[in-house]
């Protein structure tokens, strides 16, 4: 993927704070958006830039409504893509954009509103009708317009007072929440004239001019106020903001609570907007499949909805387990009397290779729905015509092969049945590998073995739309580059 600079700043233009332009993707969107004259401002978070421009926090860009077919143009030739929060969290006129940073090995996270709503998705939030007011004050600043002094107060304090709760009384400390909106605020209060934001007030938020609350909610916030006060404060503001309430799914509570406690949970993070994607990392043993697939999912799990599988080593259901342990009773067997009982153990072979068979189905299906929902899901030795040596029904693999009667052909035709139902990845990432490395790679396996398997490997040939063949004996930290950018464009 190639993130190409697009415009440049005008001419003569100056922030606020004076600093220069950095050449990164942060900075390639700020000047992709004034080229495009796109109203829009950062209304909250441009104090935190340390955290959002390496990938720890979010952009919030207020941005009118007029330009969001432009604005998300210019977004998606920048290579951000829009993804969703889960449905409970999910708030109308608010969309998240997310691009790889490679620098910082993170996500940049854009959350564009295009209706500026103030709270928490879980809890109550509200939606201020003051939007068209505060993109015609913002100021230029660095690499983002801010809001005026005046609106940009208006903003911190409601947001602030609305996230006042009886856990802050818990600990000696004050939460570090609102000592950050306090310094923030007390910086702010500097700059606002009290006069035009009492103004601003009376006339886009009548609800909270009488006996200026405004000015309460920013006392509530100073040193010395007590944690009830605070609570009390903001039941008063939540009252004065009924007409404005977006009432949250009254589930989201109990989500967060089981969220917390259940076992086994997987990732609970957004999906794409263009929904979830099946990606198979596939090749021969010593070419990092394993490796490759954990790190992919921990750089997409840092935003996004994920899950991970072995479909070489699929979870062996109770079935499997109970075949496992006859064939290992008859390879004793068959050890000391091989003659006689050659054709049984050929058939209790064949019964475990039809159990795998089964295992890797359920298990395809169940990372197929996952997908289905939004997930992004990764899937090892994925079972393809083009790896069958290494991952495919019994006659290929070469077990079971003596095993001749009626029942031995019902067998192999269930088996060769399981595995048709498995359909073609979304994705295709092929590792290929020269069969010394793998063998310098592979120690645990003979070395015989492991090279037999990557020739066998190397010898295909890789073909169609979905298909991303690559070396995977250069440096880990290349063919990692490679891969985020062919899963990135994939979805």
């Amino acid at each position: 993927m190639s993130l190409t600079l697009v415009g440049g700043p005008p001419p003569g233009s100056t922030t606020r704070d004076g600093a220069g332009i950095d050449p990164d993707l942060i900075a390639r969107l700020s000047l992709a958006l004034r080229r495009e004259g796109i109203r829009y401002c950062q209304w909250k978070g441009h104090h935190s830039r340390q955290r959002w421009s390496t990938g720890q926090g979010d952009i919030d860009l207020l941005v009118d409504r007029k330009h969001r077919a432009v604005f998300a143009t210019v977004l998606e030739r920048l290579g951000f893509k829009p993804a969703l929060a889960p449905a409970h969290l999910q708030i109308p006129g608010v969309v998240s954009y997310l691009a790889p940073e490679r620098t910082v090995g993170r996500f940049i996270h854009v959350h564009a509103h295009f209706r500026l709503v103030v709270g928490s998705a879980w809890a109550r939030h509200y939606l201020l009708p003051i939007e068209d007011a505060v993109l015609d004050s913002s100021v230029e600043c660095n690499p983002f317009p801010i809001p005026s002094p005046e609106y940009e107060f208006i903003v911190t304090v409601i947001t602030s007072t609305l996230r006042h709760s009886l856990q802050d009384a818990i600990g000696r400390d004050e939460a570090r929440w609102l000592r950050t909106a306090r310094a923030h605020a007390e910086r702010i209060d500097g700059d606002a004239r009290r006069p035009a934001v009492h103004r601003a007030v009376a006339r886009h938020i009548p609800e909270i001019a009488h006996d200026q609350l405004l000015d309460r909610c920013y006392t509530a916030l100073l040193p010395g106020c007590s944690t009830l006060h605070r609570v009390r404060t903001r039941r008063i503001l939540e009252s004065r903001l009924q007409p404005h309430l977006r009432t949250p799914d009254r589930l989201n509570l109990a989500r967060r609570i089981w969220w917390r406690i259940a076992p086994n949970r997987t990732s609970g993070g957004k999906t794409p907007a263009s929904g979830g994607a099946l990606i198979a990392i596939v090749g021969a043993d010593g070419a990092g499949k394993s490796t490759c697939s954990r790190a992919l999912q921990e750089w997409l799990d840092q935003e996004l909805a994920t899950a991970r599988a072995h479909l070489g080593l699929p979870r062996r259901s109770a079935t499997t387990l109970f075949a496992g342990g006859v064939l290992k009773v008859a390879r004793w067997l068959h050890g000391r009397l091989p003659g006689p009982l050659a054709n049984l153990f050929a058939h209790v072979e064949l019964a475990r290779a039809v159990c795998t068979a089964r295992d890797r189905y359920q298990t395809y299906a169940r990372m197929r729905r996952l997908a289905a929902r939004g997930r992004i899901v990764i899937c090892e030795r994925y079972p393809l015509l083009e790896n069958r040596a290494l991952v495919g029904p019994s006659t290929v693999q070469g077990c079971g092969l003596t095993a001749r009667s009626k029942l031995a052909s019902w067998m192999r035709r269930i088996e060769v049945r399981y595995y048709a139902r498995i359909t073609r990845p979304d994705l295709v990432l092929a590792l290929r590998i020269d069969p010394e490395v793998a063998t310098r790679r592979k120690t645990t396996e003979p070395e015989a073995y492991v090279r037999a398997r990557a020739q066998t490997m190397a010898e295909v040939k890789w073909t169609g739309a979905r298909v991303r063949a690559m070396d995977a004996s250069r440096p880990f930290a290349d063919v990692m580059a490679d891969l985020q950018a062919a899963v990135w464009e994939a979805l």
